[in-house]
Order: structure tokens, then sequence, then C-alpha cells
């Protein structure tokens, strides 16, 4: 994959090769890498337990959890050097949730920073919007589990779950931002609504 520099706002340089859309859960990491033509060239649902330390029967504790996350993250974003748009934490009624979120995105967050790689935070909610096209937030949530089926009439991606498919419309987002905000770093334009432009502006660089 060709490099190019991507210049921020904040004065910042990075090199990069692709634009990946990550989705973080409490069990598995749904992820999409694009090339700069917008073309998705790597999907995966990534599992950092096996199916037994799922299940109970092998117990792992949680600082082995967090390192695979780490080490996986440092694989990808090496071989990729990718420009990450991340789902922003969502609002849980669980404690426990929350703070594994938190701890996860932190984690994510700090590899990134660390191997000079741009991360941009994206509310669920803004994503959402910009797929179905539908302004009230009450009806979005209704639709989240038709997320998959979505994706695949409007993009003709078929995801493995409800992981890659987030993360594919994080990366679908991501891009129109980039076409928006800084022209050059995609190698093709897309015609978006007016409603999904300012969907896409909505996004923060952290």
């Amino acid at each position: 994959m060709k490099a190019k520099i991507l210049k921020t706002n904040d004065k910042h340089k990075y090199n990069v090769c692709s634009v990946m859309g990550l989705d973080l859960s409490l069990k598995n990491i749904g992820l999409v890498i694009f090339d700069f033509t917008g073309k998705d060239i790597l999907s995966q649902v990534y599992m950092p337990l096996s199916k037994e330390e799922d299940r109970g029967k092998v117990v792992i504790d949680d600082m082995a959890w967090f390192g695979r996350i780490r080490d996986k993250m440092r694989e990808l974003f090496h071989s990729a050097r990718p420009i990450v748009f991340l789902e922003d934490y969502a609002f849980s009624k669980k404690t426990s949730v929350l703070t594994r979120m938190a701890e996860s995105g932190g984690l994510v967050k700090m590899v990134a920073y660390e191997l000079g790689i741009p991360v941009f935070l994206v509310p669920s909610s803004t994503w959402k919007c910009f797929l179905f096209g539908k302004k009230e937030k009450d009806d979005v949530k209704k639709d989240y589990e038709m997320v998959p089926m979505e994706v695949l009439s409007k993009y003709g991606y078929k995801a493995q779950a409800t992981h890659d498919a987030d993360a594919y419309m994080l990366g679908q987002i991501g891009m129109a931002y980039l076409r928006l905000k800084y022209p050059g770093i995609m190698d093709n334009n897309a015609n978006y609504t007016q409603y999904q432009k300012e969907r896409a502006e909505k996004i923060e660089k952290i």
C-alpha cells in the first residue's frame, strides 16, 4: 500500500497507508481496513478469548486479556499504518461494562499513540444516522440489529457479525470525513447527502 502524509489540524503529521474502522465490545473486536480507493482489503472479528475461556472452562486474568488486545493492535497498526476511526464509548447502566470498555479503548489509544497512528472518535449514533439517514436517535436504536442487512443492501458488504458491520460503517463515515476535511488522502470522490456530510463533520480527533 502506498503511503501518504496526513497533516491534521493540530499540526501533527502522520505517515499513513490505509483507513480502519474499529469497533470494540466486551468480547469481540470488529475491524475493517480500506485502501485509499475505498475498497475493503481486510475484515475481521477478533476474539481475544478462546472458546474454552469464553465458556469459563479455562480461567484467564484481565491482564492477559488486555495483553492480547495490545498485541493484536500493534500487529495491525504496524502492518497497515491506518487512519483509525474508533467508536466512542456508548452509555451503559452497568458500571462494569463501562469500566471494561474504557480500559480497552484507552489501551488501543495508547498503542496508537506509541506507534504514531492517528485516531478519530465516532459516536455510535453518528455513524448509525449516516447509514440509516434518520435524525431521531430512538429510531436508529430500534434499527441496530438491522445494521448488517442495511450495510449489505447499501454497500454490498456481507458481514460476519454485527461487530464487523459496525466497523465497516465506522470506516465508511471515516472516509467521508477524510474526503470532506482532508482532500487528497482518498484517491477518489464519493457522493454524500447533505445530512451524511453533517454527520461526518461531527467526528473528532483525539
